[in-house]
């Protein structure tokens, strides 16, 4: 029996940071949408290694892959599923909080899709999450009035952490309102009721800060940590970055906290998790450039080159599970990447022949992203 995986990929997400430090986007609560989930799968999926994507807006690709057309060009499920040749289904949610995602995989809300999801998550090889941001990105007045990011930014400005804590570890049990951490942990333990054999990978949040007009913090926000003695003499794109950081690690510590709880338990592997704050903090840290391509101008969801790094990210990790074929999935992701420059950036791109070449002599995946998002920045595709 194939091992079956349970990968979920964050992604502030704070939604990955996101609607990020802190991740996603709207509260669809009021209007649920009917249907969830889209079939990117190939006709014939006998046989194939199945993955499926469950959370937020990050994972579901709508927002950051542009144009919205090409997203099965951009968006990392996409990536991930097409150079693998996996049989791939996406069932993530815009706005989704970890108690949205609980809710859908316990079947107690009322959508079309999710006795679909629900029996494909049971059927699953790999099953990837991005979920945790909104949680901390949206206003929280179940929890209390001051809940709110304008309220978690200013007092990590302060060296203090009261709201995102209470947020992610708190909860308050007189409202019946469950901590970040908790709904994670149940929504593991689901999981592994609904796909036993699973292994869970969580793709930690990224840190989406990366220039200093950042949409992310708000102009209200923005004044407040100038008004601090610490910023003085102005904020500068390494402080918001810094606060970012210290933000996004509190967060990701919510993985790190469960995982040490089914270790307690005597439960090894109950997931693994995959670093997508290491991953961007390198690129920052080595050109501040490229790290600003990697987030869309909302400055929370990850641009297409950001979703190739995540989708990199996530491969490394299959390939070490030996749950991909790294060298079939380099040679198909070179195609992919050759047939979109000769497709969509002919006619903008000078030397498509050259980086096609420079494609062609990559070593790894990451390395192909790089050529082709340097190649293609500032460029618009054409013929779609």
């Amino acid at each position: 029996m194939r091992k079956r995986i349970v990968a979920l990929v964050l992604c502030i997400a704070m939604a990955a940071c996101c609607a990020g430090v802190l991740v996603a986007c709207s509260d669809k609560d009021a209007n649920p949408p009917s249907q969830f989930y889209y079939d990117n799968s190939p006709s014939t999926t006998e046989g194939k290694t199945q993955i499926v994507f469950l959370g937020d807006s990050i994972a579901e690709g709508i927002l950051g892959a542009s144009p919205l057309a090409l997203r099965h060009e951009y968006a990392y499920p996409n990536i991930i599923g097409r150079r693998n040749d996996y049989a791939y289904y996406n069932h993530s949610v815009s706005g989704h909080l970890t108690r949205d995602l609980l809710a859908i995989l316990a079947n107690d809300v009322d959508y079309d899709g999710a006795r679909m999801l629900i029996s494909h998550v049971m059927t699953a090889d790999v099953i990837h999450i991005s979920i945790v941001g909104n949680d901390v990105l949206q206003d929280r007045p179940d929890l209390g009035e001051n809940v709110t990011m304008h309220q978690v930014i200013v007092e990590a400005g302060q060296g203090k952490t009261d709201t995102i804590d209470k947020i992610l570890f708190e909860g308050d049990a007189s409202k019946n309102v469950a901590s970040s951490k908790d709904n994670v942990k149940a929504i593991v333990e689901r999981l592994r009721k609904l796909n036993p054999d699973a292994v869970i990978i969580f793709q930690k949040v990224y840190n989406p800060i990366t220039i200093l007009d950042t949409q992310l913090i708000k102009e209200d926000t923005r004044r407040a940590l100038e008004a601090m003695p610490e910023y003085s003499d102005g904020l500068t794109l390494e402080d918001l970055h810094a606060l970012g950081d210290t933000l996004i690690s509190r967060l990701n510590s919510v993985f790190d906290e469960v995982f040490a709880e089914f270790e307690a338990e005597g439960i090894e592997n109950a997931f693994y998790t995959v670093d997508g704050q290491a991953a961007f903090n390198a690129i920052y840290d080595a050109d501040k450039e490229r790290a600003a391509r990697l987030i869309y101008p909302d400055g929370i969801h990850p641009a297409n080159e950001g979703h190739a790094v995540l989708a990199d990210l996530t491969q490394e990790l299959l390939e070490h599970l030996e749950l991909a074929d790294g060298n079939a999935a380099l040679a198909e992701y070179k195609n992919m990447r050759k047939n979109a420059l000769n497709t969509y950036f002919a006619s903008s791109v000078n030397n498509v022949a050259e980086v096609c070449a420079q494609i062609d002599a990559a070593q790894s995946c990451a390395e192909v992203t790089e050529i082709f998002f340097d190649a293609t920045a500032g460029k618009t595709a054409a013929n779609y």
